[in-house]
Parts: structure tokens; C-alpha cells; sequence
């Protein structure tokens, strides 16, 4: 059971790295965007399977919601680049200026489908550790999206697209969808 769960992590996993480099436009000549966080968000994967690795059981209540949760970030993630049209949107933390908003899709819910079906993948990888060690990877990589997030916000701010993103704010939440 342990394998399958490794295996489906580093599926989740590389699904997400692949979708980085074709998903998403490629920097501006120069632009390192993605070296820093990059490296941060892979750290931490690999702390996770790691921990995974150690891991001698995994309750079967830990089990089923970790699958569940890759289940949705893979899907999530599969349906928001589904929604877009390839290389539309810049990769994470990135300093171009918007030109547009995305309102279709996982959007119509979301500010940040993609970073949302990241976290959940964490989530779903800590989940099958089964140890208190993985709390703080799934804490980093919830700030460093929170953090990419407010970036990508700020340069809306900044854009002939402020007003209408602030209206955009109001009515969808960041990563989870909002209730009222």
C-alpha cells in the first residue's frame, strides 16, 4: 500500500511540474521567476515523500482522504489548464503587467485554481506521512502560493484592470470558493 501511495504522489507531483513548464508562458528574456520559489516547492516535495517513505502504516481514514484530495488536485489542475488557452498566463511570481482576466472555468469560483489544486496536492502527500513533521512543509507551501498570490493581485492593482479585478475579488474567494 505504501508504493501506491509514493507512486501516486510522485504522479501528483510531476503533473504539477510538467504543467509548470507547459502550461504556463515562459519568463521574459533575463526574468528568473521561478528559481527561488521553485526550489522552495521542491524541497518540500521531496520532504514529503521522504516522510512518506519512513512512513511504516497509514491509517486507512488517512489513506482514502489523501487519494481523494490527489484525486481533486489533479482534476482541478487538469480542468483550470483545460480552461485557459496554453502559455495565456505567466509562470509564479513573474513581474509582467496583466492584459486580461480569466472568468471561465474553475475561475468563475476561484482567484487561483492552480495554486488551490497545489495545496491540495500537499495536503493529500502530508496526509499519507502520517507524522506531525509534514505540518510545516504544507504551512511553507501554503504561504509561498499566498505569497505568489498577493504578487500576482498587486499587479493587477497596478493595471488599466483594477477596478474590474476588485469587482472580480468581491465575488470569488482566493483558494476555496466562497460560501456567502
Amino acid at each position: 500500500m505504501k508504493t501506491i501511495v509514493i507512486i501516486i504522489t510522485i504522479l501528483n507531483f510531476a503533473i504539477f511540474i510538467i504543467g509548470a513548464f507547459t502550461v504556463f508562458s515562459k519568463p521574459s528574456s533575463g526574468e528568473k521567476p521561478r528559481s527561488y520559489t521553485s526550489s522552495v516547492i521542491l524541497c518540500c516535495m521531496i520532504y514529503l515523500l521522504y516522510l512518506a517513505a519512513i512512513t511504516e502504516a497509514i491509517p486507512s481514514h488517512n489513506m482514502i482522504l489523501g487519494l481523494l484530495l490527489s484525486l481533486f488536485s489533479v482534476c482541478l489542475f487538469y480542468y483550470t489548464a483545460r480552461s485557459i488557452q496554453k502559455g495565456q498566463l505567466s509562470p509564479i511570481c513573474s513581474s509582467d503587467k496583466p492584459s486580461f482576466i480569466v472568468f471561465q472555468g474553475p475561475y468563475q469560483l476561484v482567484r487561483h485554481p492552480f495554486y488551490t489544486s497545489y495545496i491540495m496536492g500537499f495536503l493529500a502527500a502530508s496526509l499519507y506521512t502520517n507524522s506531525l513533521l509534514a505540518i510545516p512543509a504544507v504551512m511553507i507551501i501554503y504561504l509561498v502560493y499566498l505569497r505568489a498570490s498577493e504578487q500576482e493581485e498587486f499587479k493587477f492593482f497596478e493595471s488599466e484592470l483594477k477596478d474590474d479585478y476588485l469587482n472580480y475579488m468581491q465575488r470569488v474567494g482566493r483558494f476555496f470558493p466562497r460560501l456567502f
